[in-house]
């Protein structure tokens, strides 16, 4: 479980690492990824502020709004009732209808009360199109309807076994008020029973009206039953629908009666609950107004929570569109950077030529803004550098003509001292003496002696092959080992196919020479010089080695220098050899030519040679040689 989760927090670490260094070699990425966090930020801060206002303000126009809406519909209501109030009132006190309904209750015959009161109510339902059903109920119960049958919706028989309890509800307030008037206006004893049913999948308020029959008698006792004229009420479904139809759908409305009990409401679940408790269950500010006539209220309810919900909803929305053109603006901000930063590329390609040391190319400069003038300064630079670079070879040609001529009159110097060939002849009887004699390992000493000094003073061996090298290098280690016995040991690995690679003269010897100088000082027993030469793609990699005591860290980094820049060194004779040589060596391969020192204290040093093919060689003349 450790491992896991030293792995992840691994990984982790690495995903953070790539995308910081993504991060910083990129300019474009600095400059838009800032400015995209601002633009959020900012846009952030400013679409909360418009969130606040935006719902303050919808709050304030929706309740303003409802309050004007409320106190009109207040009104259409308040005058409907009334009017339903006159109406029924007329039909009450209207003689006629006393007379008739008096006479068929005394006929008996229930086929003839039937007929005269069903004229009778045909007759008055004429007088208003919201009368959906009247009915007569005589003082032993019996119910006597009509409902306007040429209505698609018709209510039908209404009034029958479920109604029942209702009904006599109805009839059981209208007793108590004529009981309790002797005498007045039939305007002022009526009963309103509000209503809601379901007829063929529809919502239908109704409001019930009941009156006492009495014509034009003033007592209220000589009544004959009771009227019961139902209202459709249009204006309730009206107000209902156009609040519940409303979107976004945050507000509610509904009607309680005079005890504050919801008798009108598009949930049928809510009705018989009060006004208080229904709004106890929601966060909503409520408006009402009463309705004069009846005591009712119609109330409209803000409900916060929902309008919270919308302005979020919007506000998401909003969130969304704005991401949308924020990376399209982004988008465009990229394309019009990479399009202002391409001379930017332009010189950068420039100056990766120049690292590779090529100092021909410039760059167009075609305006004069901040980019073009670094374009400008670029061009003067390569300017600068090829006059630098043309005096540096010329100084440099001179230098190797004034080494070369040193050398040749050294050289000439010491022919001149050392007759080259009288002395290898003179080796070589020397050498068939010791033959004679039977002492074979001095003749192996003084055939090798011979080898090098001919080797080395002849100028026909300016330009040889690694085989002869090695061969060379192999027979001057073997003198040294003579001379030094236990010190040191060599060992030389070298594949014979490589053997005719060329190399120039003697570039092994100063560094096994150093290995054995100064790798060993103070030793009596036990160094090891090692040569490998193998192939390494199109180069001979020449590794010489030794487990010397290496070389100091100061002096190393010195050393290290002078390799890669070919610059002076003379610390206590390491160095100048080195440094010759590998001039010789540059000289000779070109910039192909490649070395590496490795040496770590009381360890040992490793130089590592990469010798490529000389320029001029065919790829024939290569295949031959490989």
């Amino acid at each position: 479980m450790k491992r896991k989760l030293s792995a992840m927090v691994s990984g982790v670490k690495k995903i953070k690492e790539r995308l910081l260094d993504f991060y910083q070699c990129h300019f474009l990425l600095k400059m838009t990824l800032p400015m995209g966090l601002l633009v959020i930020a900012a846009a952030v801060l400013f679409q909360g502020y418009l969130k606040t206002q935006y719902y303050e303000f919808l709050y304030q126009e929706v309740y303003h709004t409802d309050k004007v809406f409320l106190a009109t519909q207040e009104s259409t209501v308040s005058d409907r009732i009334y009017t339903m109030t006159r109406l029924g009132s007329v039909f009450a006190t209207d003689a006629a209808f006393y007379r008739e309904v008096g006479e068929a209750f005394q006929s008996g015959d229930e086929a003839v009360t039937l007929h005269v009161i069903t004229q009778a109510l045909n007759d008055l339902t004429a007088y208003d199109k919201s009368i959906a059903l009247m009915a007569v109920v005589n003082e032993d119960g019996r119910v006597f309807q009509y409902s306007r049958m040429n209505m698609t919706d018709s209510v039908g028989d209404f009034w029958n076994d479920d109604n029942r309890d209702m009904l006599e509800e109805i009839c059981g307030q209208v007793q108590k008020k004529v009981e309790s008037k002797l005498i007045g206006d039939v305007g002022n004893c009526y009963v309103l029973s509000p209503d809601v049913t379901e007829k063929r999948g529809r919502t239908r308020y109704l409001l019930h009206m009941a009156f006492p029959i009495i014509g034009k008698q003033p007592n209220f006792s000589k009544s004959k039953g009771v009227m019961i004229v139902t209202f459709e009420m249009e204006m309730l479904d009206e107000f209902l629908s156009m609040i519940e139809g409303t979107e976004p759908d945050y507000t509610y409305g509904f009607v309680t009666d005079d005890s504050q009990e919801i008798i009108y409401h598009e949930d049928r679940t809510r009705l018989g609950m009060t006004a208080e408790e229904y709004l106890s269950g929601l966060e909503a500010e409520s408006l009402n107004t009463v309705i004069t006539q009846t005591g009712w209220k119609l109330y409209m309810v803000i409900d916060e929570e929902a309008m919270c919900a919308h302005v979020d909803l919007v506000y998401s929305r909003s969130i969304w569109v704005f991401l949308f053109v924020l990376i399209l603006l982004i988008f465009f901000m990229w394309m019009i950077y990479r399009y202002m930063l391409k001379p930017l590329t332009v010189i950068s390609g420039a100056l990766d030529t120049v690292r590779d040391g090529e100092l021909s190319q410039k760059i167009p400069v075609l305006g004069k803004d901040e980019i073009c003038r670094l374009a400008m300064q670029y061009n003067q630079m390569i300017d600068s550098l090829k006059e630098q670079q043309d005096r540096t070879r010329e100084a440099y040609q001179k230098n190797i003509e004034s080494l070369k001529k040193a050398n040749e009159a050294e050289r000439e110097a010491l022919e001149s001292q050392i007759n080259a060939h009288f002395l290898c002849n003179t080796l070589s009887v020397f050498n068939y003496n010791a033959i004679q004699a039977g002492n074979e390992e001095l003749a192996v000493m003084l055939r090798s002696l011979s080898n090098i000094l001919r080797y080395t003073f002849s100028a026909s061996f300016q330009d040889v092959s690694v085989a002869q090298e090695i061969m060379w290098v192999e027979q001057y280690l073997y003198l040294q080992k003579y001379r030094l016995g236990d010190v040191f040991d060599y060992r030389i690995h070298f594949s014979e196919e490589y053997g005719e690679w060329p190399c120039c003269k003697l570039f092994i010897q100063p560094f096994v020479e150093n290995s054995i100088v100064h790798g060993f000082e103070g030793r009596e027993r036990g160094g090891l010089i090692s040569v490998d030469c193998a192939l390494d793609g199109d180069r001979l990699k020449c590794v010489i080695s030794d487990n010397g005591c290496g070389i100091p860290q100061e002096k190393a980094e010195k050393l290290q220098a002078m390799l890669r820049e070919n610059a002076a060194l003379d610390h206590q004779g390491i160095g100048i050899g080195i440094q010759n040589v590998t001039a010789r060596l540059r000289m000779f391969y070109g910039s192909r030519f490649g070395i590496t020192l490795i040496t770590r204290e009381n360890e040992g040093t490793q130089f590592i040679l990469y010798l490529p093919i000389p320029e001029g060689m065919s790829d024939t003349d290569d295949e031959e040689w490989l």
